[in-house]
């Protein structure tokens, strides 16, 4: 039977798209101790606006000290040492929150505003919470992979080039936090955390797994993994690793537990296993999920217990990920873009003899089971839920604020971070405690005491100076109205020497000589103005790669204009409706393939031109019912006199660009690093697209401004 949770979704407004880089000072307020508090706001494309609250002492000159923030905004987060820290990432550093003690303690911060391009890059932290592994991102959208102590913060470097991504690391850990496995350059290699760190590590080669990707290996629980290697499946014990690792020529792989009925494609493929590792379920290419129970003679192909296809008139697979109940029956998540509106949606199913929708919850983050396995944890809208698997049932709901991130400190506690506040949830007792503020909408002083308020809520929090956290006063009547002077100082917000500033705040002595100063220096010094840049796409004959365009786009909300050929509208009208309902531009990239500067096969004329875009006018509005907007480019951008007259003739503008053609990963090393103010670049749908949020905040990174191409053209 299909139940579904009724849950309000955060909508994208593809018409709003807001201008990275405009650090806005919202308030500034003085009391009579000579100390300031201001809020301060930015908006990062691909990350959650919010307020940030500073107090800071003042001085005649200066600041006496650097601004300290009494807010902390769960971007990341992350359970450390051993369960004991609640670990917060953003902009602005990284925080523990200590369970034990109460408090929050930056570890690292900046003196300065990030007023550069930031966002809160991906952690996997090993099961104990005592390690971290990590990219570091260079300027060509790869970077060193890390592994981290997180108790003495000491770094070994376990592969000088891999793959980044904002929202995973391609590790996996064993679950008793000992093995780490990870992927370099083709291969997949273990090592020992709790060895890694020493002089005496055992040589790269020996610790050798074989070809293939992390999605390659799966850990079971009982202290072995599985790894396909082309269609044979094999089990390794965890404490053969090294022996195997050794006399890898003599003893093999591992000991092969089945055989699949094709080969398994390591960069397109992705398999989870049983606790007991006799069961797997293999997504192929996000189109088809087999479930599979492993052979009893190791040379038999697995047995299929159900093969199911995702793919239909629902909308494409974005990813998957599946949990197994205490019966050992699979359930399978699935995140798809809608054809019919371009909105993200999530279905849960069950596996068995056939595939059945369990529920269905709009825009949630990723889910995360809970230690044991038996919860997930899932939000939609202002929620984040709880669904036991084993009764198959929602066993929670907490309500009151969009949800950013969340971890489980426990199988009973849940750790929610949401825009305003970061709570922990007992699931036994039902009881919800504030631990601290994500961000303030107002915030006045009441004597040395420091109060923040949300406008649309009635509750006055007090910040606890001593503990760096706050609690909900009993107070109502609070005045947050700022005050701008004291008998010393007077406090404004005024204009920014900086572009990247939206306004600067000051501060002016007002006893002795009269010195104005601001808040931060950087806001009052001039910079460059940003290079504009414009982001088209190509949509000519394949469609793979188009839900991970539009999610990327819908995430950074960025304006973007597609360039749609006839021939993608023919062989794909769901997808091209799609782009439509997602909100953006839809121009016109003629109606076939043709090189038009070199076709012998037509006269290319003016009547040519056309006829070929009045039939692409035609089949696009056949199809969604919409007009193409008047812009449109040759195919290949290859284009002659005789070319662009005909089409100004028919009342469209020409749209040229510099590059054609290029990998995603080519724009980021070769095109970024060279970007110059009114650059318009191309990307072609079902090119490698999997990097295309890369793209976007390796622009943003270089300095770029991403700009309606409309902004450029005209």
């Amino acid at each position: 039977m299909k139940r579904f949770l009724c849950v309000a979704a955060v909508f994208f407004v593809a018409a709003a798209f807001p201008v990275f880089g405009k650090v806005s000072f919202n308030s500034v307020s003085v009391n009579e101790s000579d100390e300031i508090l201001f809020t301060v706001s930015q908006t990062v494309p691909g990350t959650n606006d919010y307020n940030a609250l500073f107090a800071a002492k003042l001085d005649k000159k200066g600041l006496a000290s650097a601004p300290r923030l009494l807010t902390c905004f769960p971007e990341k987060m992350e359970l450390v040492q051993n369960g004991t820290i609640l670990q917060l990432r953003n902009r602005y550093g990284c925080a523990w929150y200590s369970i034990a003690q109460k408090n929050v303690t930056w570890i690292s911060s900046s003196d300065s505003l990030p007023i550069d391009y930031s966002r809160t890059s991906a952690q996997s932290v090993s099961p104990d919470g005592n390690y971290s592994c990590f990219v570091r991102l260079n300027k060509s959208g790869s970077g060193q992979l890390l592994l981290q102590n997180l108790r003495t913060q000491a770094q070994v470097i376990l592969a000088e080039s891999v793959t980044f991504s904002f929202d995973s690391v391609a590790v996996k850990w064993s679950p008793d936090s000992d093995i780490l496995l990870y992927e370099k350059n083709g291969t997949v290699f273990f090592v020992s955390a709790s060895t890694a760190f020493g002089p005496m590590q055992i040589s790269e080669n020996l610790r050798k797994i074989g070809p293939g990707t992390i999605a390659s290996v799966s850990w079971t629980q009982d202290r072995s993994l599985l790894y396909i290697d082309g269609d044979i499946v094999y089990r390794i014990n965890q404490n053969e690793l090294y022996t195997r690792g050794l006399y890898s020529s003599l003893a093999g792989t591992g000991t092969i537990v089945g055989r699949l009925p094709y080969a398994f494609d390591a960069k397109r493929d992705v398999f989870w296993s049983d606790a007991s590792g006799s069961q797997i379920v293999v997504v192929s290419q996000n189109n088809l999920a087999c479930y599979y129970s492993l052979s009893a003679q190791s040379y038999d192909f697995v047995q299929s217990k159900g093969i199911f296809t995702l793919t239909g008139a629902r909308g494409a697979v974005l990813g998957c990920q599946v949990f197994w109940n205490q019966k050992q029956q699979p359930l399978l998540w699935v995140d798809f873009l809608l054809y019919e509106d371009g909105k993200r949606s999530s279905r849960m199913y069950s596996l068995s003899s056939s595939m059945d929708v369990i529920f269905e919850v709009k825009d949630s983050v990723s889910p995360v089971a809970s230690p044991d396995g038996s919860l997930i944890a899932f939000t939609g809208g202002d929620s984040v839920y709880v669904y036991d698997i084993n009764a198959a049932q929602v066993r929670g709901r907490l309500k009151g604020e969009s949800v950013v991130s969340f971890v489980w400190g426990s199988n009973s506690i849940l750790y929610v971070g949401g825009i305003k506040t970061v709570r922990a949830w007992n699931l036994r007792s039902e009881e919800v405690s504030v631990l601290f503020l994500s961000s303030v909408d107002e915030a006045a002083w009441s004597g040395s005491m420091v109060y923040g308020s949300f406008k649309d809520e009635e509750t006055v929090y007090a910040y606890n100076a001593k503990l760096n956290t706050w609690n909900a006063s009993s107070l109502r009547n609070v005045s947050f109205a700022s005050v701008e002077k004291n008998a010393r100082y007077r406090v404004f917000i005024g204009n920014a020497q900086n572009k990247l500033f939206e306004n600067a705040a000051f501060v002016r002595s007002l006893q002795g000589t009269v010195v104005t100063y601001p808040v931060f220096a950087q806001s009052d010094t001039p910079v460059p103005a940003s290079k504009r840049v414009a982001l088209v796409f190509d949509a000519v004959d394949r469609a793979d790669g188009l839900p991970q365009i539009l999610c990327a786009l819908n995430q950074f909300k960025i304006p973007a204009t597609f360039f749609i050929n006839g021939e993608f509208v023919r062989r794909y009208p769901s997808e091209t409706r799609q782009i439509v309902a997602s909100g953006y531009e839809c121009a016109s990239g003629f109606f076939a393939m043709t090189d038009l500067t070199s076709s012998v096969d037509f006269v290319i004329d003016e009547g040519f031109i056309k006829r070929g875009l009045a039939r692409n006018e035609d089949e696009f509005y056949a199809t969604t019912g919409t007009e193409l907007s008047l812009l449109w480019h040759a195919p290949s951008y290859r284009a002659n006199k005789t070319i662009l007259a005909a089409g100004e003739k028919a009342g469209y503008r020409y749209v040229d660009a510099v590059v054609s053609e290029e990998s995603v990963e080519t724009l980021i090393e070769k095109v970024v690093p060279s970007a110059y103010d009114g650059m318009i670049i191309p990307v072609c749908v079902g090119t490698d697209t999997q990097k295309i949020d890369l793209l976007i905040s390796s622009l943003l990174d270089s300095g770029c401004t991403i700009v309606d191409v409309r902004d450029l053209i005209e």
